[in-house]
């Protein structure tokens, strides 16, 4: 593959992880307190399912046009990001069973 061939799917594969992250960082945030209003709550399922129907359809997109054998792999950086989306946002401690399934995802 030439250089602008690995490109395109490559950010279109961190394009669906960025997604997968601010769709699971949505519902973290509305789990944390339930006193929304009814609005609220239809707003923000509203974005996620949004979200996540575009990630689907993106996700589409790459299985039809490249290499699953090279775009499905690109994906499992979504667990390293979340990883570290949960120590710096929500000041998660890093346990090493965590570090051992990321490390056991990405290997």
């Amino acid at each position: 593959m030439g250089r602008a061939k690995i490109m395109i799917p490559l950010a279109l594969t961190l394009l669906t992880v960025i997604i997968g992250v601010a769709s699971a960082v949505t519902l973290k945030f509305m789990s944390q307190d339930l006193t929304f209003s009814i609005f609220y709550l239809i707003l923000m399922y509203g974005l996620v399912l949004g979200l996540n129907a575009g990630r689907f359809l993106l996700w589409g997109f790459l299985h039809k046009n490249y290499p699953l054998s090279f775009v499905f792999p690109l994906s499992a950086i979504f667990f390293p990001v979340i990883l570290f989306v949960d120590i710096f946002i929500y000041d998660e401690q890093i346990t090493l069973s965590k570090l051992i399934g990321v490390v056991l995802i990405l290997s």
